[in-house]
């Protein structure tokens, strides 16, 4: 990826808004991942049952639609991320910014900044 050098770029404050929006995401993927992980554990091990339904729980639960449900939450934050750089290029354009608008054009390709 060939990422623009951009200098003495201000964003303005709508842009400063996304990034702190950008910058939670992470988190709150990794808080939904938990979530999702020991609601499951709570839903099997936790509540007053038999061992028999318990093991039954455990047997009949699908596993692999949760795995495969728990490893794509990163990949929905990224695309979060990447549409919310996607309505900042093209609202930085509308408001005549090119050097903000290169820079969320950037961000959405995947280039970093810090």
């Amino acid at each position: 990826m060939n990422c623009p050098d951009i200098r003495n770029l201000r964003l303005s404050d709508a842009s400063l808004k996304a990034i702190e929006r950008i910058k939670r995401k992470p988190g709150l993927a990794k808080a939904l991942q938990g979530s999702m992980a020991g609601g499951q554990i709570v839903n099997i091990f936790v509540s007053p049952t038999p061992p028999a339904a318990t093991l039954y729980s455990i047997h009949s639960a699908d596993w692999v639609t949760f795995a495969t449900a728990l490893s794509g939450i990163p990949a929905i934050a990224r695309a979060s991320m990447q549409t919310e750089a996607y309505n900042e290029w093209i609202e930085s354009q509308l408001r005549n910014n090119f050097a903000e608008s290169q820079f969320w054009k950037a961000v959405y390709d995947g280039c970093l900044f810090r």
